[in-house]
């Protein structure tokens, strides 16, 4: 899998930009030796530059129209139109206020699959839904069923560990980009005093073993939702 350096639109096209040193045959890099390297600095075309003979373009599309459900509960007077201890559902859509915060706002709300939009849902609520009442102030009990991608490029330092960690498991080193090997270099060394941490990481003892195991302690992620 390849992500793109740059995506830009040119009219009605897209034009993708990746960087040549991701365009590798790796089937073929892992019988390199030190006497058939890469030269990643070559002009194309070059006999010792391996490429991808074919690259598959892929499309992500995300489903926007099941954003979310508000459920109410029935209550001990009748059940509405849901069955009983089910609650009745109605669709919503989600706006995010806050988005490093994952705080949001979940409204009713109808899709038009033809349009692919919301639109405000005027649809009647069940007249026996049970309200919780404190200080004079009655509010509607429900709840809401958020659906969202998993997953974040927002925390810092994510793409640094990675690089660095696979450096360290590299198992040949590619040749012909000098800042290329000079990473490689930095991230496989290890120090001549070792701390008994240093030891025990599970990641292994190279400086970017080392990095990447201190990011991933610094870096421990709780996802929540504030409505």
């Amino acid at each position: 899998q390849i992500y793109p350096d740059d995506i830009d639109t040119v009219g009605a096209n897209y034009v993708i930009t990746i960087d040549q040193c991701k365009l590798i045959e790796w089937d073929d890099l892992e019988g390199q030796t030190t006497d058939t390297c890469i030269d990643y600095d070559a002009a194309l075309p070059a006999a010792t530059w391996l490429k991808l003979a074919d690259l598959t373009i892929y499309r992500q599309y995300l489903d926007t129209s099941d954003q979310a459900t508000v459920t109410f509960p029935p209550s001990c007077s009748c059940y509405c139109n849901g069955t009983a201890c089910a609650g009745t559902d109605y669709t919503a859509c989600v706006f995010v206020i806050d988005e490093q915060i994952s705080k949001v706002r979940v409204s009713l709300a109808d899709y038009d699959a033809a349009t692919e939009s919301w639109s405000c849902s005027y649809a009647a609520l069940c007249s026996c839904i049970s309200l919780q009442c404190a200080s004079g102030i009655c509010r509607v009990e429900h709840t809401a069923t958020v659906n969202y991608r998993a997953g974040t490029t927002d925390v810092p330092g994510w793409e640094q560990a990675v690089m660095r960690l696979a450096h360290t498991y590299m198992v040949v080193e590619p040749c012909g980009c000098a800042l290329f090997d000079m990473m490689l270099r930095r991230d496989r060394r290890v120090p001549s005093v070792l701390t008994a941490e240093r030891i025990n990481n599970p990641l292994g003892e190279m400086d970017g073993a080392w990095y990447a195991w201190n990011w991933l302690k610094s870096s421990s992620h709780v996802r929540a939702f504030m409505l």
